[in-house]
């Protein structure tokens, strides 16, 4: 047995509270139509509702603002828009929330951001201008989106004032196309996962010059 039903109101009593995670991933999630309660944690800082269904919420707006320390946020099946607008975020995860169409201009607003996790959902294209505001990125996760453009036109839109500070990129099955020719760029990575794309060409010579990458995945190019 485990959690389940509505979530309790009373959590708003723990005003002292600093991190909060509610996610028990059973059947039937927990569920939560009145998010007030949320406005008395002006201390809370790591807010994770992933398996909470939050499709019957209608007022985002009041108890979100009042998250002023908010850093870490994730959720799954549910992006209100007021997300794009909080600037104290170092960590957002939106992975499996079935986003669509183009990347947001509104992640260019992150400019705290350090992780950012959009994978399993379906974008389209290369990555917005507005990206390179956030100079503190150091782990994208893009896996299993519809990108689908040249490998080029997507490395030139991260940051230009992350180069040699990135250490994780996750790019896998999203059909981006081109050569490798561009990891001398990324030569500070840890972890790069470029699997199930359709890369082609050689595996260039400046790969013996990423020291500190310990993992790479390649397969199905």
């Amino acid at each position: 047995m485990g959690f389940h039903g509505r979530v309790p109101h009373q959590l708003g009593n723990l005003s002292n509270l600093q991190y909060l995670d509610i996610t028990v991933g059973l059947y039937p999630p927990m569920h939560a139509a009145d998010i007030s309660w949320l406005a008395c944690l002006s201390s809370l800082m790591y807010l994770d509702m992933s398996y909470v269904n939050l499709s019957s919420v209608v007022d985002w707006v009041r108890p979100i603002n009042m998250l002023s320390h908010l850093e870490v946020l994730r959720l799954k099946g549910v992006t209100p828009s007021w997300v794009w607008s909080m600037k104290t975020l170092k960590m957002l995860n939106l992975e499996t929330c079935e986003l669509s169409s183009s990347f947001p201009d509104g992640l260019g607003n992150l400019t705290l951001l350090e992780g950012l996790n959009l994978g399993s959902n379906s974008f389209k294209g290369t990555l917005p201008s507005t990206l390179n505001n956030t100079c503190n990125l150091r782990v994208l996760d893009l896996n299993n989106n519809l990108i689908g453009v040249e490998i080029k036109d997507l490395m030139d839109k991260l940051p230009s004032c992350t180069r040699n500070k990135f250490e994780e990129l996750y790019l896998s099955y999203n059909d981006i196309t081109g050569n490798l020719d561009w990891l001398g760029s990324q030569t500070s990575l840890r972890s790069l996962y470029l699997s199930d794309n359709k890369f082609s060409g050689h595996l260039p010579l400046v790969i013996r010059e990423m020291a500190k990458l310990s993992t790479l995945f390649l397969s199905n190019n």
